[in-house]
């Protein structure tokens, strides 16, 4: 039921957004990046329970901020993988924020979007394809980023699972011991 509920949130707040940014009113356009949004929403809810299932309430909102902070830094909007150290390169590739920003990108400045709207008498960005290839993204896939986040959703998934049914079996041993 949260999961619908979740969806049902990132989606209105999407819709919201990409009407209040002026996006192309495209039905699949919007879709893509609904749905990337959505996805990544459902990926950091799991990773909130897996770290509340780890630690204990109290310590789990301290921590799950900075828990986020690497994810956050690696995602390629702050730091681009060429920019980072060799042995740090891991972290951009397991990283479900790099995957969510690069479909979203995609989805508003991909698939052939035409030439933006520009008032100005020079607007270095007014092809969409000149500012993807800016950001490297111009050989990217949304549906290859899409099923990655969707195996990194399913990983947290499974994980936070495990982990739950660990720890209830034993708090129950220790409940029983304790008796």
């Amino acid at each position: 039921m949260d999961m619908l509920f979740q969806i049902l949130c990132s989606t209105t707040f999407c819709l919201i957004i990409y009407l209040l940014s002026g996006q192309p009113l495209d039905p699949l356009r919007f879709l893509l990046f609904a749905s990337a949004c959505g996805i990544v929403a459902l990926i950091s809810q799991t990773l909130g329970l897996l770290v509340c299932t780890i630690l204990r309430l109290k310590h789990a909102v301290v921590f799950g901020s900075l828990f986020i902070m690497p994810w956050v830094i690696f995602s390629g909007y702050f730091l681009r993988l060429q920019d980072a150290p060799w042995f740090s390169h891991w972290l951009f590739h397991i990283n479900f924020l790099k995957y969510g920003f690069q479909c979203v990108v995609l989805s508003i400045y991909g698939y052939d979007r035409p030439r933006m709207p520009c008032s100005k008498d020079y607007c270095h960005f007014v092809f969409p394809q000149k500012f993807l290839k800016h950001l490297q993204l111009q050989q990217e896939k949304y549906y290859a980023n899409f099923l990655i986040l969707a195996a990194i959703l399913l990983v947290t998934k499974i994980l936070t699972f495990h982990v739950l049914k660990y720890q209830l079996k034993h708090k129950r041993k220790k409940l029983v011991d304790e008796e």
